[in-house]
């Protein structure tokens, strides 16, 4: 849209001392993800490679991305075309209380398209500060006995990975102080109505 088109995207130059005017080197561009910081991911990696292969790297955050002064401008879309808030009122994690709220992003596929990713990103703040963030983004495929076979041979054991991944993570954040909240009182209403922005 006009409003991304017109952002100033915020970036860093990695400029090699062997890429003079008489001796040019090839520009690599590198743009962040959907949910992450361009600088603190990339800059390390780009600047082995700026200085071993003898390439200027430029490193962009998309829209709406990236700290405080490291934020490009415009809007942080998430290539979706749907966006919505709720208020938290389900009690999800032991370690979190019930203030704040979430922000979905959600960016659906060309079906028509084999290669078109479904896009998700939830983020959970209160206050003003960002507590949790996750993204995922998927590709359709046919649902075959075929592929859902494959699918079994290649992760048997992915569910009691998970699991086991989950409570390892809260006994590392209960050793480490964290917090623990009693499940609350169920609320009221069963579903937490949201707004469309």
């Amino acid at each position: 849209n006009n409003e991304q088109q017109q952002a100033a995207l915020k970036g860093v130059v990695l400029h090699p001392i062997t890429c003079t005017s008489s001796s040019q080197c090839p520009l690599v561009v590198v743009v962040g993800d959907y949910d992450g910081n361009a600088y603190d991911a990339y800059v390390p990696a780009a600047s082995k490679l700026a200085a071993g292969v003898n390439v200027n790297v430029v490193i962009f955050n998309l829209p709406g991305q990236g700290p405080s002064s490291k934020k490009s401008s415009g809007v942080d879309d998430f290539g979706g075309l749907w966006h919505q808030t709720a208020a938290k009122e389900m009690h999800v994690s032991p370690f979190f209380d019930l203030n704040g709220g979430y922000e979905f992003a959600v960016s659906v596929p060309d079906f028509a398209d084999p290669e078109a990713a479904f896009r998700l990103r939830i983020r959970y703040g209160a206050a003003g500060a960002p507590r949790m963030s996750a993204a995922m983004r998927l590709v359709a495929r046919k649902l075959t006995d075929a592929a859902l076979l494959r699918l079994l041979a290649r992760m048997p054991f992915t569910p009691l990975r998970v699991m086991a991944a989950i409570h390892w993570q809260a006994l590392q954040l209960w050793r480490g102080g964290a917090r623990f909240h009693r499940e609350p009182e169920r609320p009221a209403t069963a579903v937490s109505l949201g707004a469309r922005v």
